[in-house]
């Protein structure tokens, strides 16, 4: 798949979040904690994450979610451009778990 990246590569989660937002078609928050993903590829690029966010804020980052499947209560999919997106949140502990890919 060509180059990797993890949360390892950058020092701090600011850095972090803002990786992840210069790739993913979604917001991370800027108060996201718990920050783990990797990435892989360059032109096929592939992203497993997951992060945490305060479960009070759980709606608010749902509703900023582009136009998904809504599969169970707290699963979302489908595709983004030419991507492909996955999301689980729990809504009691705010973590987010996350795939995405590019079809």
């Amino acid at each position: 798949m060509g180059n990797t990246t993890t949360q390892t590569d950058f020092g701090t989660d600011t850095e972090r979040i803002q990786f992840l937002n210069s790739m993913l078609p979604i917001t991370v928050p800027a108060n996201a904690t718990n920050l783990s993903f990797t990435q892989q590829g360059f032109q096929d690029r592939y992203i497993d994450a997951s992060f945490t966010i305060p479960s009070r804020e759980v709606d608010l980052f749902v509703t900023s979610l582009p136009p998904l499947d809504q599969t169970n209560p707290n699963h979302f999919e489908g595709t983004v451009g030419f991507t492909h997106l996955s999301i689980e949140v729990d809504p009691q502990t705010g973590d987010v778990h996350l795939v995405w890919f590019e079809t």
